[in-house]
């Protein structure tokens, strides 16, 4: 696909956001009130509020004794939007950011939700970022194209010949699942694909997975993150496209922007 296609259609399951960063004080234990200078950032856009409670468990191993005891740890806050589509939740070590099914239609509106939320997270001081995750997971329920994976789906992420000789051989496909990783520069993208299936059913109804999940260990600071992020999409996007043939784009449908 060349760059500025849109895709009218796609079949997103969940997109994740995720950056991991040093502790924040003001968010360590049940101050609820540490919470504020972030929930006024972002009230007017994600108004639904949830509060969990995290908890531990201690054990200690001595010769003939094992003890394990409860401990009450962070709290963490979750933030929806009135839809319940986008969901935010902050511990403090960690701010996540998921796109429920149907929600996702152009990178540069999620980017505006992160930057928002970037922007509440820098009220806290942040010395360090750990870690930046970007992953997008579609899950492929049309009949059509689990049917005829091979017209869909790049031939060299399949075994077409043990798919073949399932089918000489009359046997049921339980799942078959395949997992790569790759590394460019800082980025490391891990391409999970198949029909997945919970169960041990072969006539449970599978659906063909392509889940995207890139990360960066190696920057520094909040500044750095949108344009960071910026390179992991158009990885996965790359990605993306190889993985899928004309077919599959001609079914999703193409559209032209040339921002």
């Amino acid at each position: 696909m060349k760059k500025g296609v849109i895709l009218k259609q796609n079949y997103l399951n969940e997109i994740i956001f995720r950056i991991d960063f040093e502790t924040i004080p003001e968010l360590i234990g049940e101050n609820e009130e540490g919470i504020s200078k972030f929930k006024n950032k972002i009230m007017a856009s994600f108004p639904r509020t949830e509060t969990i409670q995290q908890k531990s468990i201690d054990v200690t191993i001595k010769p003939d004794d094992l003890t394990s005891s409860m401990n009450k740890e962070n709290l963490c806050w979750v933030f929806r939007n009135e839809e319940n589509t986008k969901e935010i939740s902050l511990t403090a070590n960690n701010l996540i950011l998921t796109y429920h099914k149907s929600v996702y239609s152009k990178f540069r509106y999620l980017l505006d939700d992160i930057s928002l939320l970037l922007s509440a997270i820098k009220e806290y001081e942040i010395n360090h970022i750990e870690f930046l995750g970007l992953r997008y997971i579609n899950e492929i329920n049309d009949t059509e194209i689990n049917n005829n994976i091979q017209e869909y789906i790049n031939p060299s992420l399949l075994n077409t010949n043990l798919l073949n000789d399932l089918q000489k051989e009359n046997s049921d496909l339980i799942q078959i699942f395949s997992k790569l990783d790759f590394q460019q520069n800082n980025y490391i993208l891990t391409l999970q694909y198949g029909f997945f299936n919970p169960t041990t059913d072969p006539n449970f109804e599978k659906h063909f997975i392509l889940d995207y999940d890139c990360m960066n260990k190696q920057i520094i600071n909040v500044d750095e993150v949108s344009d960071n992020l910026k390179n992991m999409h158009e990885l996965i996007f790359n990605k993306f496209d190889y993985s899928v043939t004309d077919n599959f784009i001609s079914k999703l449908g193409e559209t032209y922007e040339s921002n």
